[in-house]
């Protein structure tokens, strides 16, 4: 069995790490392209390609443009907006072939859309069914088959559970969701190295090459593609580092495509690569690549890890590994506006210098109600159009589990979640705890109240883990009594929140800022954090094995005001476990041993343990990862 860390969609089970690499075949560089100068202009469809790595270490991004049916890659000195994805666009650079061979690929110095074509926001919005084909490939030479075509199906179609299409009719509250068929396993011409010959270290996969093969392969077995809107490419056994996700062209047709080794093939991966097939860039990039929890499009996918399959890895050199499927936390409030999903009456959009009072907010994975579930705050002198080029403004939304959904229900922390949004926000490398700039428009402005900074330790360490505990932006939430003021833009006010059944509001004030630089406030009353003892290595938690027991330390640390009686319960257990506190409540600061203990019918695999605390009003949550072997 494989001992290599757990990559599960858009995080990593311990740390998150990615390393930008050149592409292999078609990397150049500009003494290159100006050694051999070919200007030239192309028009065509804009197709692009993100990807993401199974060990936490790569993403890369690759465009083409794809005109009278030949493909153009094309290299960036900048990323593209997103809002030319997928539309006829007019490109201006230099052609050049590639060390080594191979078709040209244009240096692009300049970017427009083609006469008569349209992409200024608001973009269309995302609503609806889409339908997806799931051409199930073997390499040549390979006869693995993973799972059986019901269980890809299964993983995507049901309403209901733990699933792409459910997790996506609760983020869009019923307004766009998946449906997927599978073809049985077909046989490509070539073999794995055909299409992917280098291991998790290098992008190098043909993915053009295997998207042709693919689809002739359906074809050949009698798929209709005309009757989908998106095809995923699942193969039977590793690709290069990365799942990818994007747009491809067929038939003349933009068909979103999703390229899905097996370790990806999985809930959490789908869900994060077919939101880039829906056009939507990644978010985050405060402290590191991929760094925000709040995100299924950047680190979200780390929670609640299932055991759910096996394969023999090519990349692992034939060892065996497992496959675990996790829950996926929900869309940034930013990204379901741009899609479309939150309409003028959940919207408050505050004007530039205004102030709003009293507003009320929903927790985002609640149902719609007659509250607000996003607050956009407008800067003075940018564009304010949700999702616009140049755009910038700040956005706040509520992040707290809801009832028995899945969804935001292993969020570490609770309370309002304030991002910033600049549609021209440059790529994010500033140092080498980024390894990899493929930054999005949308970051979250971190907290430094109840846990104070650093919140990273930088190069050459690189890890959230501070004294003992997971910090990064797990901390970005704020909570009543305080205030971000911006220092130019808005000065945004949690005033306090309540519980109303299983939904959870928080009331907000926005003003104009009353300062010159960003400062916040602290808390004005009573108020508490959680944390657990777990080691870094085990990324907190406890490991057993069947039929006993385990334990470790949780504290409740007091922040402010005068102490307060908090609970503590647990959940997120497996079947078959128990779990009990040596002391079940108290007056913080205190500590608490939790004991966990399994029978023999608990099933293997790896669990994320949500600890709450309640007092005051206040609930409060740590996280750990519970191992059965």
């Amino acid at each position: 069995m494989s001992s290599r860390c757990l990559w599960v969609g858009s995080a990593l089970c311990v740390s998150l790490l990615f390393l930008s690499l050149h592409f292999s075949a078609s990397t150049l560089t500009e003494t290159q392209a100006q050694a051999a100068p070919q200007p030239s202009t192309l028009q065509g469809r804009l197709e692009f390609v993100f990807g993401d790595a199974q060990d936490g270490k790569t993403a890369v991004s690759k465009y083409f443009v794809y005109a009278a049916g030949k493909r153009t890659e094309l290299i960036f000195s900048r990323n593209p907006w997103h809002g030319y994805f997928g539309k006829e666009v007019m490109v201006t650079g230099t052609l050049a072939t590639p060390q080594g061979g191979g078709p040209p690929a244009m240096f692009v110095s300049s970017i427009s859309l083609a006469p008569g074509e349209r992409a200024e926001p608001p973009l269309p919005a995302v609503t609806g069914t889409r339908k997806i084909i799931m051409l199930l490939v073997r390499y040549s030479g390979d006869l693995q088959q993973p799972h059986v075509p019901s269980w890809y199906t299964g993983i995507i179609n049901p309403s209901t559970g733990n699933t792409v299409n459910s997790f996506y009719l609760s983020s869009s509250w019923g307004q766009f969701g998946w449906t997927a068929d599978a073809t049985n396993w077909m046989l490509l011409p070539g073999s794995k190295t055909t299409y992917a010959n280098c291991g998790w270290s290098s992008a190098c996969a043909q993915l053009t090459t295997l998207f042709d093969d693919a689809v002739n392969a359906g074809v050949a077995n009698g798929v209709n593609f005309a009757l989908y809107d998106n095809i995923a490419i699942v193969t039977n056994n590793d690709l290069d580092c990365c799942a990818w996700g994007g747009s491809m062209v067929y038939n003349g047709k933009l068909y979103g495509t999703v390229w899905e080794p097996p370790w990806s093939a999985q809930q959490g991966t789908f869900s994060h690569e077919l939101g880039h097939s829906i056009d939507l860039p990644h978010s985050g990039w405060v402290y590191y690549a991929y760094d925000s929890p709040w995100d299924v499009m950047s680190k979200s996918s780390i929670y609640n890890l299932q055991a759910c399959g096996t394969y023999v890895s090519a990349n692992d050199g034939g060892a065996t590994d497992t496959i675990y499927c996790p829950t996926p936390e929900d869309h940034i409030g930013a990204h379901k506006d741009v899609l479309g999903w939150i309409d003028a009456v959940h919207l408050l959009t505050v004007p530039a210098g205004s102030s709003a009072t009293g507003v009320a907010v929903d927790a985002l994975a609640a149902p719609l109600s007659t509250s607000r579930k996003l607050i956009k705050i407008c800067v003075a002198g940018y564009d304010c159009t949700s999702g616009g080029a140049t755009a910038r403004y700040y956005t706040a939304e509520v992040r707290a589990h809801y009832g028995s959904s899945p969804f935001d229900f292993y969020l570490l922390n609770e309370g309002v979640i304030i991002h910033f949004y600049q549609g021209d926000r440059p790529a994010q490398q500033p140092n080498s705890c980024f390894f990899n700039d493929q930054s999005g428009p949308a970051y979250p402005i971190d907290n430094f109240n109840v846990v104070p900074a650093p919140h990273y330790i930088g190069p050459p360490t690189c890890s959230e883990w501070v004294s003992g505990q997971r910090r990064g932006l797990y901390y970005a939430n704020w909570n009543d009594g305080q205030t971000f003021d911006s220092g130019a833009g808005p000065r945004i006010e949690i005033l306090n929140h309540y519980a109303s059944g299983s939904v959870v509001t928080y009331v907000l004030n926005i003003f104009p800022s009353s300062i010159t630089s960003n400062s916040v406030s602290g808390p004005a009353g009573f108020d508490f954090r959680l944390s657990n003892s777990g080691s870094t290595s085990n990324a907190g938690g406890i490991t057993v094995v069947h039929g006993s027991s385990g334990s470790i330390t949780i504290t409740v640390s007091l922040v402010n005001g005068p102490a307060q009686s908090v609970s503590l319960i647990c959940s997120g257990l497996p079947a078959g476990a128990s779990c009990g506190f040596s002391s079940p409540s108290g007056s913080p600061t205190f500590s608490s041993t939790l004991t966990i203990s399994t029978a023999g019918s608990t099933p293997v695999g790896y669990f994320t343990i949500k600890v709450i605390g309640t007092g005051g009003g206040l609930s409060r949550s740590t996280f750990f990862t519970l191992r059965v072997s």
